[in-house]
């Protein structure tokens, strides 16, 4: 894997967190904004994933991030968990 591919560190993320594997997912996630800090989507996945390990503080803060960022979806899981 290349460390730097933004794409495979997506999928692996991903399905890191189908298997409950939320400490992986969150690894693979903070490596992808590394790369693409302007990446909506990649602060929602990282959320979800400390949201999945009680981080619900941290979590609240990417999904702001995200939704300042353009990822509608954001919006809903602030709505859901961070009020």
């Amino acid at each position: 894997l290349n460390p730097n591919y933004i794409s495979a560190l997506v999928n692996r993320g991903i399905t890191e967190m189908q298997l409950n594997h939320f400490q992986k997912a969150k690894k693979d996630f903070e490596k992808c904004i590394q790369l693409d800090p302007k990446a909506g989507e990649l602060w929602r996945f990282l959320g979800i994933s400390k949201l999945n390990l009680n981080e619900k503080t941290g979590a609240c803060k990417d999904f702001n991030s995200a939704l300042e960022l353009g990822d509608q979806i954001a919006g809903q899981l602030i709505n859901e968990n961070c009020k």
